[in-house]
């Protein structure tokens, strides 16, 4: 078996395309703000492509570039002023923090209105119950990965690999809703390999290269890396491409895969919540 690839820049060029028509009807800038605490290799590469994006297809960006010693009330202090400013639609936390911050206190400070990563509780909150509510920009990328390969969810076996609960507890609740039977693992698991064997869909996000080979897989399951890290020059994900595109149907490329339909889908957020705040006044256009 060879496995499919699932062109992640092709279903963002087409996402980007779509966005772009949204933007000619708003009557101001849409305005996304990203705050960014540290030097992780992978988060400077996620950022990067945010703000390249973002200026390709005219949405406004504005970074904010802590050290990794910064204070959690230096951060906290600029989500609020973001959450403040009307020309700033959408907040972005770059994740993983450096140790010491506590992620959660500074994810709960942005106004669930302009949080487009979808990790705020209040956020999570509605998507249990509101099946029509806006997703996290993470979930509605895969969505979008998941109807290029034509797979349905119900009754198909799940497995995440993820130590955040952050990142998890949102994709959770939306394959919940399509009917999946999900096992969330962390990556040093005793019952990794274990349950990583049963899945017919595995989504992976710990930055772990390698973490993952083909030895480890159920013949024909769908793989979603989402976990990004930059070695020796190359950026790799958490699954061994060479040995699990053997024994998969379908698989993502790190890069190429999910990175650029994330980002695809965070901007279009920006713009759908510009498009909810039509009276706010942009003064970068």
């Amino acid at each position: 078996m060879t496995a499919k690839i699932i062109d992640g820049r092709a279903v963002a060029e087409k996402i980007l395309a779509e966005t772009r028509s949204e933007i000619k009807t708003l009557e101001s800038t849409p305005g996304l703000g990203v705050i960014l605490v540290g030097d992780d290799p992978a988060s400077k590469i996620y950022v990067r492509k945010k703000k390249e994006t973002a200026e390709k297809i005219g949405v406004h960006f504005e970074s904010f570039l802590f050290p990794k010693d910064a204070s959690e009330d230096q951060v906290v202090r600029t989500v609020i002023e973001l959450n403040e400013r009307e020309d700033i639609h959408g907040i972005v936390v770059q994740l993983p923090l450096p140790k010491g911050l506590e992620t959660e206190l500074i994810v709960r400070t942005i106004d669930p209105n302009k949080d487009v990563d979808g990790f705020h509780p209040e956020l999570i909150k509605r998507i249990f119950q509101d099946p029509n509510c806006r997703l996290p920009g993470l979930i509605e990328g895969l969505k979008r990965l998941f109807d290029e390969t034509g797979l349905e969810l119900k009754e198909k076996r799940v497995v995440i690999v993820s130590n955040s609960g952050v990142f998890s507890r949102p994709l959770e609740l939306f394959l919940e809703r399509q009917g999946a039977k999900i096992k969330t693992v962390g990556s040093d698991s005793t019952n990794l390999i274990p349950t990583i064997e049963r899945a017919d869909l595995l989504i992976t996000a710990v930055g772990r290269p390698g973490l993952i080979n083909g030895q480890m897989l159920k013949p024909g399951v769908t793989i979603i890396d989402v976990g990004t890290t930059r070695l020796n020059g190359r950026i790799l994900g958490d699954v061994d491409f060479e040995s699990a595109s053997k024994v998969a149907n379908w698989i993502t490329p790190v890069p190429g895969g999910v990175g650029p339909v994330t980002v695809a889908m965070l901007l279009r957020n920006v713009v759908r919540l510009a498009k909810d705040l039509p009276t706010n006044k942009n003064t970068n256009t």
